[in-house]
């Protein structure tokens, strides 16, 4: 039994390492791909890294005289980029919070028809809305704003950010709240003085789900913002020409496009845990 034991532990380290490496592969490699020469990122077999490392890549990407926009990459890109995701994903948790709590403590009529149709206008891939959206948009004189991107991505992040607060929730005792009724608390006051701080670490869990859905957003930017509101994601075509792929500047583009998310992740990543994990003991 005890040797059945080991070899089951054995397997499911292994496994664990394995998908590890397999998820961390891809942006390990595009980092070395940002270090390399440009004959070692086409090299036949493929080279880990070159010896010594050249930072080459990262001042051509930057250079004002190379084809990059490498100014532009700094001073308006990466701003909008920040400002749409930053912007949506607050109003999106904001006006999610308050829907969650409501579907989740309120009994009436319809509550759980509504609850479904919501989660039902996320089952369409957000590819299959963008002529409508870009209908939408050009009619109301928003087309390549950073505003239309804001209320594109709040309304798509929505639903879903909806659905992950209502579990959360659904997870703290009612009788928490029955207790401030008890001590003459207002509604309010026990949304925002008991409820808030307790679905702390499930708000920064649907934060950072937001955030990513619209940092790393490229194809409905695409068709809505041109040259103004251009985000870091529709920049990455910029590397694939007629004369081939530049490796080495892509991959130095997309470790910067990478960066901020994973820095945004890790300094969140204490209550992530938390919200992710909340509820996973029954009390």
């Amino acid at each position: 039994m005890k040797l059945k034991g080991k070899v089951w532990n054995f397997i499911v380290y292994f496994l664990i390492v394995l998908i590890v490496f397999i998820d961390i592969f891809p942006p390990l490699w595009m980092l070395l791909t940002s270090i390399k020469r440009p004959i070692d990122a086409w090299a036949r077999p493929p080279v880990l890294m070159s010896i010594p490392p050249t930072v080459e890549n990262w001042f051509e990407l930057f250079d004002p005289a190379a084809k990059w926009e490498g100014d532009r990459i700094l001073n308006v890109m990466l701003p909008n980029s920040a400002i749409t995701s930053l912007t949506a994903t607050f109003i999106t948790v904001f006006i999610s919070f308050f829907a969650a709590y409501s579907i989740s403590r309120f009994r009436f009529k319809g509550r759980k028809p509504i609850a479904f149709l919501i989660i039902s206008t996320r089952m369409l891939p957000p590819i299959a809305t963008v002529l409508p959206l870009y209908i939408l948009i050009s009619q109301i004189g928003l087309l390549d704003t950073i505003i239309a991107l804001i209320l594109v991505y709040t309304t798509l992040n929505i639903p879903l950010a909806v659905w992950m607060l209502k579990a959360f929730v659904d997870e703290i005792p009612k009788e928490i709240e029955e207790a401030a009724i008890v001590d003459g608390a207002g509604r309010l006051y026990i949304l925002f003085a008991v409820i808030l701080p307790l679905l702390a670490p499930g708000l920064v869990a649907t934060s950072i789900f937001s955030f990513l859905l619209a940092w790393n957003d490229f194809a409905v930017a695409y068709f809505l913002v041109a040259l103004r509101a251009k985000t870091l994601p529709l920049h990455s075509t910029t590397f694939v020409t007629e004369l081939g792929i530049y490796w080495g500047p892509m991959g130095a583009f997309g470790t910067l496009f990478m960066a901020p998310a994973i820095l945004f992740a890790f300094f969140t990543s204490k209550h992530l845990i938390k919200g992710l994990t909340l509820g996973a003991v029954k009390r």
